[in-house]
């Protein structure tokens, strides 16, 4: 989120917007190129911790890995790295808990 970062560095804390699905601690996250930017430290919402924040919210997040202004700027777009077997069991046996645009 624009003007919304709190620390650039070790971990890079950033405002983030959860456009689609859901954003949880220990999650990947990679940019629009599929290049791997970090991972996920921690989540606050209304200054408490939480394990988990999904769509329509907008939280503050501890990345591990990037420095702002380098591997992460404003208005990137980010998404969860979700591997191979795990996309197969989603779409398999989860496929009718997720919303089209967790799909």
């Amino acid at each position: 989120m624009p003007g919304h970062v709190f620390r650039v560095s070790n971990p890079c804390i950033v405002g983030i917007e959860i456009v689609e699905g859901r954003l949880r601690k220990g999650y990947t996250l990679i940019d629009a190129k599929g290049g791997i930017v970090g991972s996920v430290r921690g989540i606050q919402e209304d200054k408490k911790s939480v394990e988990e924040a999904g769509k329509g919210k907008q939280v503050a997040a501890s990345i591990d890995g990037p420095v702002f202004g380098r591997q992460l700027n404003e208005n990137d777009e980010l998404y969860s790295d979700v591997d191979k077997e795990t996309v197969k069991i989603l779409e398999g046996k989860y496929a009718a808990a997720l919303t089209p645009g967790e799909k």
